[in-house]
């Protein structure tokens, strides 16, 4: 790959985060239409390819800020990609947070490091798990990795999961995309400045977010229907 390659990639990654946020919209009013008539399954099947689509945004994204022109090199794109394929989208984000911080004072980067993998974590980690089972067949029960038992923790994460879990997904991962690009694009300056008010936004979010119920989403639903 060179700089023309990687602008190119860059652009494509651009236009497919785009395209990809609006069927994210569009599938939210299915779901939240199915949640309106009280139509369980409607709501249920389109959370599922919610997330789905969610997961192929996160990706596309993330592939659009390693790609991000004037940020990384050439040699540091191709190992991130390399963690990529050899291991998980985790652990290249992760790959991606090693080599940005390298590029930062080294009295910023020990907790900066920590509070970026917490993130990574739970905006990362836990939705590409349930999305792995989603893309593989298992809508209801999970199964372990060889298809040789049930995986009772992911199969209640599974029943559990609904358009509130998704949105914070997605709020937290705008957020935590936004820190990481900083961090890629000018560690010294814009991140060294930046890092905490992004960092402080994420964290309101994550206390704010946590409060967000489907009960309440239905709740709000039906007061407006008796308006």
């Amino acid at each position: 790959m060179d700089n023309a390659a990687r602008l190119a990639v860059f652009n494509a990654q651009v236009a497919n985060v785009r395209a990809l946020k609006v069927g994210i919209v569009q599938i939210r009013r299915a779901v939240n239409d199915g949640l309106r008539k009280g139509n369980e399954t409607q709501a249920s099947v389109h959370t599922k390819v919610l997330a789905q689509t969610f997961c192929s945004w996160a990706e596309a994204n993330f592939s659009k800020v390693v790609h991000t022109p004037h940020g990384f090199t050439l040699v540091e794109i191709g190992e991130v990609k390399r963690v990529w394929s050899e291991q998980s989208l985790a652990a290249a984000w992760v790959k991606v947070v090693d080599l940005g911080l390298k590029k930062v004072p080294a009295q910023r980067s020990g907790f900066a490091k920590r509070t970026i993998l917490a993130h990574i974590n739970t905006y990362v980690t836990e939705p590409a798990l349930l999305r792995n089972k989603v893309a593989h067949g298992q809508w209801r029960v999970a199964l372990n990795r060889p298809n040789t038992a049930v995986n009772a923790a992911l199969t209640a994460s599974m029943e559990n999961l609904d358009i509130v879990e998704i949105d914070r997904w997605l709020g937290g991962h705008e957020r935590l995309a936004a820190i990481i690009e900083s961090l890629i694009v000018s560690p010294e300056r814009t991140f060294a400045r930046d890092y905490w008010p992004q960092l402080s936004a994420l964290e309101q979010f994550a206390r704010d977010s946590s409060l967000w119920t489907l009960a309440a989403k239905r709740e709000a639903f039906e007061k407006k229907a008796r308006r």
